[in-house]
């Protein structure tokens, strides 16, 4: 994947306001942010890859969404025109309809692969159902690779609940993801394989891999 610079992502984003580029991992005036301990987790970055050359088609999809800005409206609510999308409910759009990390991952797969393609608004069955679709397979999670759909429990807020994303990128040490409901948009994220990924809190549970003919 291209590894855009602030100018290349200014000129794809001429009209980006500064949330969506914080989102990217950049400040207004081109700097790369770093964690400097006042915002915690959220200052993780990410590196940004264009949806055009991402080479793959679920992570085309959900690079997309990130680059319109899809996010919760208003924020922190779970409602919204693009909730309400991806809940496959539009005329829902000022309903809280609930946590949509699922629906947002099963919306992206089924706009790459087609209506018959697994879709569910739990993240935990929206990972089994994938797994169990003749297009899917579980694999280890040392070999997440872009296009896969990763898992976390939620232990902290209960045994059935979870938490669904899109591997968009690896690389030796860590993992890129597109997710939504982490926060109140669709945006990046970036983990360390080596302790992010197996926390004792959380933790991952594993990658479900797409082999649709196509991924």
């Amino acid at each position: 994947m291209k590894t855009y610079t602030y100018l290349e992502f200014k000129t794809l984003m001429y009209n980006a306001d500064v949330a969506i580029l914080q989102r990217f991992g950049w400040d207004n005036e081109g700097n790369r942010l770093k964690i400097d301990g006042d915002l915690g987790p959220k200052t993780k970055g990410a590196t940004y890859y264009a949806p055009e050359q991402a080479g793959q088609i679920l992570v085309s999809v959900a690079l997309a969404e990130v680059v319109l800005g899809a996010q919760e409206r208003p924020l922190g609510r779970n409602s919204g025109p693009w909730v309400a999308k991806y809940y496959l409910q539009p005329e829902k759009d000022t309903a809280n309809l609930g946590a949509w990390c699922a629906a947002f991952t099963g919306w992206c797969v089924r706009r790459a692969y087609g209506d018959t393609a697994p879709y569910s608004w739990g993240a935990r069955r929206m990972h089994r159902r994938t797994a169990s679709w003749e297009h899917g397979k579980l694999v280890p999670l040392d070999e997440a690779q872009p296009g896969d759909l990763i898992l976390w429990s939620r232990d902290s807020a209960g045994p059935a609940y979870g938490h669904i994303g899109i591997v968009i990128g690896e690389d030796a040490e860590h993992v890129y993801t597109v997710e939504g409901n982490a926060g109140p948009h669709v945006r990046l994220y970036r983990y360390e394989k080596r302790h992010d990924l197996r926390m004792p809190k959380d933790p991952c549970l594993g990658i479900c891999r797409i082999t649709h003919p196509d991924a």
